[in-house]
């Protein structure tokens, strides 16, 4: 058994002596204290570095040194060990202060009696801590095995940054809505929801950042939203989103993850942080019965059960007659009434009215402080009172913190005499106690929750989940899809090896391989293999296989995700089948054009030659498959390119014709040939060059000959008429 009397201390004084007299007051109280001084940061720094302390106590004012710096450093190591300050003359407000930067008591030098009581309750409150983490932490493996299981599965899964713009998203945003990933990236939240649910979940949103605007960081927080998705072909289906806050190692949110599937719950996570016991009371004997009591009323029972103990006990130990407990909404204006004590005194207000958050019950939730004011009758809160509330003399209101939202109030009145200061510490403490209630009550719902939900999740995949341990025996399954996909019910399979499933020994033994033949921690393999079905149908799979682990990092089993597809190889059959037959039409084609004599170019708007025959690449020098400048063939100039057959062609959208000269003399027959698109766009030019330059030559020639003929005619002619002698006769006849 623990011995809880030996404690090491951490002494942050300059007072040799003052430090002394701390240690003498635990000795007396029943301790054993192992202790270390300190003055200075460097020295504190060095303490917590060298040992692991149980309390910790600070004077307020050192030479070079305060309060609030140690306090500072000890929140920077992220320490959860009683802090507390125990000092001279320092105000109320310094005080508060002190607490709110996260210490856990106060006392005065002049007042050591209450040291002994505080070190208890401190203690006490660090066990308690250790439990609620202790639940936090269940809580966190719990989403820790759904999150793995959804990482595996054809849930959409998105993310988005705070200005909801979508930063990822899965493939199977196909399945689910028909887009692909690019195309759904750049359309806006309100494309996909209907609009009362974009309206819904724009409020929710809203909440949640307000909340961490409040300071109120929740890292396990998240929100299960039900609303109606629209598919890109217009039809409408409901859908459920689970979204939580992506974080930076500060705590700070910089996005939304969010994973959409087809269930109905709808659910959000609470708070999973609470505020530790910030409590003084003024004797050993108060503390203990605090602590007994609180112990008692803690274990096992319903919150409301729980919640009437805490109140009833804290209202006898500090006198108070009447009083209630309530909840608070999450954004704080209205409560819900768990019961009330009158005491005694007539109030005729009906309990089912809302109760709006106002007045003094307002300040203790803007503060998070107990409040009370004794002169109720005469205060400014007393016109604010329903009609038919019962008489109030006084009144006090002590809050429920969980984490760092007020999520309900304890309230008493009619103290004879009045609230002390003693009261304040006493309520204080019972209202603590009581968030841990509902906290503890919450997270307990939230794990079966939780649970429930992996379940459903875990049934309603398609693809068969199989878990086996260690030893390769299956110890679960989904039913359902067990059932469709291999024929077997659970109860047939669990207990048998993973082997049974498998069509070959050689397919068990190729996933074994993939998956424990590798040191890796974080493994998981995919892998196709054959499985055999009930009957004896073997049938090809996708295996996605991977190591399960226990918190000591030691495997104890796998994870196996199968998926049949035989629809697939099919399709990859035909596939396949239909790529050969174009690759032999694309060779045939690629023949055909080649052994045209002429060239032939693809062209493209930019006028780069996107392809060319073998007739195209000798005559011009090209790379066939290259993307040269068509200017470069002709060496024209872009003002030139305008009036060619070409530039012809992409501006009209018809087959052009034209004639060109180069630079050696040859004479080209040019034709333009338009390719267009579904919208009749005109996207390629195919340009046939055909070298008339012999054509032209042997037309020259003939032209040549032709003229030659002519003027030997008419030389004849002329000759004849000179050689005739009637010619002059007649001439001079005329004349």
């Amino acid at each position: 058994m623990q011995d809880n009397t030996k404690i090491n201390v951490l002494l942050i004084e300059d007072s040799e002596d003052d430090a002394l007299l701390l240690l003498m007051e635990l000795r007396d109280g029943g301790y054993e204290p192992y202790s270390k001084r300190v003055e200075s940061p460097e020295d504190m720094e060095s303490a917590l570095e060298e040992k692991q302390w149980d309390l910790i106590f600070s004077d307020f004012s050192l030479p070079n040194f305060t309060g609030y710096d140690a306090l500072k450093l000890y929140n920077e190591k992220g320490l959860d060990i009683p802090f507390i300050v125990v000092s001279g003359a320092i105000g109320e407000e310094t005080a508060i202060n002190l607490m709110h930067e996260g210490a856990h008591d106060y006392i005065m030098k002049d007042n050591l009696a209450r040291l002994v009581p505080a070190v208890q309750r401190a203690i006490g409150d660090a066990g308690i801590r250790v439990e609620r983490r202790q639940a936090a932490k269940a809580l966190e493996e719990s989403e820790t095995r759904y999150r793995m299981l959804a990482e595996n599965v054809a849930d959409l899964i998105w993310t988005t940054d705070l200005k909801l713009k979508m930063t990822y998203i899965t493939p199977s945003i196909g399945q689910v809505l028909g887009y692909y990933p690019d195309e759904a990236m750049s359309l806006p939240l309100k494309k996909f929801l209907t609009r009362n649910s974009y309206r819904k979940c724009m409020r929710l949103y809203r909440e949640q950042i307000e909340a961490e605007k409040a300071h109120d960081t929740d890292w396990g927080r998240t929100l299960i939203v039900e609303f109606e998705l629209i598919r890109k072909d217009g039809s409408v289906f409901w859908a459920e989103s689970k979204m939580a806050f992506l974080r930076n190692e500060d705590g700070i949110p910089v996005g939304i993850i969010g994973v959409v599937r087809d269930i109905d719950a709808l659910k959000r996570s609470e708070e999973d942080l609470m505020r530790t016991l910030d409590d003084s009371l003024k004797s050993k004997l108060e503390t203990e019965a605090l602590l007994d009591s609180a112990h008692s009323v803690l274990v096992n029972m319903p919150f409301e059960w729980k919640a009437r103990k805490i109140f009833d006990f804290c209202r006898s130990i500090i006198g108070a007659t009447a009083g209630y407990a309530y909840l608070l909404s999450r954004d704080g204006t209205q409560s819900e009434l768990l019961f009330a004590e009158s005491g005694g005194l007539p109030c005729t207000v009906d309990p089912s009215l809302p109760m709006p958050t106002r007045g003094l019950r307002e300040e203790a939730c803007r503060t998070g402080t107990t409040v009370f004011e004794n002169d109720f009758r005469n205060s400014k809160w007393n016109g604010l009172m329903p009609e038919g509330h019962m008489e109030l003399a006084n009144v006090m209101f002590a809050p429920l913190i969980i984490g760092a939202r007020v999520a309900g109030l304890l309230g008493f009145a009619n103290k004879p005499g009045g609230f002390i200061e003693d009261d304040v510490r006493v309520a204080s403490a019972f209202a603590d106690i009581a968030a841990i209630a509902l906290h503890n009550s919450r997270t307990l719902g939230l794990l079966e929750k939780s649970e429930h939900q992996y379940r459903n999740l875990f049934s309603s995949i398609n693809d068969v989940i199989i878990v086996a341990d260690s030893n390769r025996n299956i110890v679960d399954a989904n039913q359902p899809a067990l059932r469709n996909q291999f024929g077997y019910e659970l109860d047939e399979v669990v207990g048998n090896k993973t082997s049974l499933l498998y069509a070959s020994e050689d397919g068990f033994i190729q996933s074994e391989q993939a998956v424990f033949d590798s040191n890796d921690v974080e493994v998981k393999r995919i892998i196709e293999v054959d499985f055999m079905k009930k009957n004896g149908e073997a049938f090809p799979s996708e295996l996605n296989a991977m190591k399960l682990f226990d918190e000591d990092n030691e495997i104890i089993g796998n994870l196996g995700i199968v998926r049949d597809i035989t629809e697939r190889k099919k399709a990859e059959g035909v596939l396949r089948e239909s790529e050969k037959r174009y690759r032999e039409l694309s060779n045939q084609f690629t023949t055909l054009l080649d052994a045209i004599p002429d060239p032939l170019m693809l062209i493209s708007r930019d006028n780069k030659i996107q392809w060319a025959n073998i007739s195209a690449a000798t005559v011009f020098n090209l790379d066939v498959g290259g993307k040269t400048n068509y200017f470069s063939i002709w060496h024209m100039s872009e003002p030139e390119y305008k009036n060619y057959p070409i530039a012809r062609s992409f501006e009209s959208g018809c087959e052009e014709n034209g004639v060109l000269s180069t630079k050696d003399n040859r004479v080209w027959d040019i034709r333009a040939f338009p390719i267009k698109d579904d919208n009749n766009n005109v996207i390629n030019v195919i340009e046939l060059a055909i070298d008339i330059t012999e054509k032209r030559k042997l037309q020259a020639e003939r032209m040549r000959s032709a003229h030659l003929a002519s003027l030997g005619e008419l030389a004849a002619g002329v000759a004849h008429e000179i050689n005739n002698p009637n010619a002059g006769i007649i001439l001079n006849t005329q004349l």
